[in-house]
């Protein structure tokens, strides 16, 4: 491992996460295209994450067996396939097929960071996985923003071309930098996904953590799923370029993620879980005050990303006490229930913001929110059920 190639495996990740954003805030432009309701069009930022979902289970388990460059090219050349599909679409149903198809294909990052812990030397596996982390939460910050840019100017179907063209780009250069790494098992694929339904029944944190990660970007995804309809209405009235920038608001949390594992480490996982939680409901009450002025929802969002960035982090660190030979399919069950909680959240937050507005979603949000807190305050119920 070398500097360089950690970047390169950073931008990798990042370009392969950015997948399931692109289309956030293009709801209204979808609409308008397909002459449907913006809340309708939701439903393609919900089967993006759900999909999602489903190709962690599918896909991920098969890192352990088989040659994760080929896995990882194949994945990025089906994604690229996909993209291509969405931005030909000649109809909603189609549209709604490649984003199935953008989902279940868009899970290499997920690949990567396994592998850099396995190829890192000892001292510096930390580190390195950090720093493609960090890769992972760019991708996720400026998709949004690239992608409202970018049809603002050039129409919603220029952002597929896009991200079929990175997708081209991310296949050259695993072709040509990644490293070629043994097979970490011989169990059959049928053996891989049965011990991932194995290991979510006995392990009491993985279940936990699992709920809480589900919840919390349930939450988070309100937002998201709905800011876009929101803001294209009174009193704003913006387009597609305008709700983009307001992914920027992300870098709170991209430069505090370092900062979080180090507070976990200070005051322990269960209590940045619990501050993330409070971070969040601080958000959607600050957001229940949006039709006065913006300010209040940028400050919220500012608030809820560093909110559910805790929930994350303090979450899957504590999936990290258990066993390190299961870690990787404990990371697959992890985030695969916690992307099934984005889709969940996604669609409610689209549904409840058109009928109700800022008011509804906030509600949401802090229903959301308040579960994690009073559940995480009082954990005798799991080790009950341990």
């Amino acid at each position: 491992m070398n500097r360089a190639l950690i970047f390169v495996l950073a931008c990798v990740c990042g370009l392969a996460v950015a997948n399931i954003y692109y289309n956030q805030p293009l709801l209204v432009l979808f609409a308008e295209t397909f002459q449907r309701t913006a809340a309708n069009t939701s439903i393609l930022s919900m089967l993006v994450q759900l999909s999602y979902a489903i190709g962690l289970i599918v896909f991920v388990p098969l890192g352990d067996k088989v040659c994760r460059k080929k896995l990882i090219s194949f994945l990025l050349m089906l994604n690229t396939i996909s993209q291509i599909l969405a931005a030909v679409s000649p109809s909603f149903n189609v549209l709604l097929i490649s984003t199935v198809l953008i989902g279940l294909t868009a899970v290499t990052a997920q690949i990567v960071i396994p592998s850099v812990s396995i190829i890192s030397e000892p001292e510096n596996k930390g580190k390195n996985v950090a720093s493609v982390m960090t890769g992972l939460f760019a991708g996720i910050l400026f998709a949004r923003t690239i992608s409202g840019f970018i049809s603002h100017y050039a129409g919603w179907r220029s952002v597929y071309w896009f991200a079929a063209g990175m997708d081209i780009f991310l296949i050259m250069l695993i072709i040509n930098i990644f490293p070629k790494i043994p097979s970490q098992t011989d169990s059959s694929y049928k053996q891989l996904i049965g011990s991932l339904f194995q290991l979510f029944k006995t392990e009491m944190i993985l279940r936990k953590s699992c709920l809480f990660g589900f919840v919390m970007f349930a939450a988070f995804s309100a937002l998201w799923g709905s800011l876009a309809f929101l803001l294209s209405t009174s009193p704003f009235n913006y387009g597609s370029n305008i709700v983009g920038m307001f992914g920027l608001a992300g870098v709170v949390g991209l430069l505090a993620a370092r900062h979080i594992g180090s507070l976990a480490d200070r005051i322990g996982e269960k209590h940045v879980v619990s501050i993330g939680a409070l971070l969040i409901i601080a958000a959607f009450l600050l957001m229940w005050n949006t039709p006065i002025t913006i300010w209040f929802l940028i400050a919220g969002i500012l608030i809820l990303d560093l909110g559910g960035r805790m929930g994350l982090i303090g979450n899957q660190l504590q999936l990290f006490t258990l066993p390190q030979e299961m870690r990787s399919r404990l990371n697959t069950v992890f985030m695969s229930t916690y992307f099934l909680g984005g889709a969940i959240g996604t669609r409610l937050g689209g549904e409840i913001a058109y009928l109700f507005g800022w008011h509804g979603l906030s509600i949401l949000g802090i229903t959301f929110a308040g579960v994690v807190l009073i559940f995480n305050i009082n954990m005798r119920m799991f080790a009950e059920k341990a």
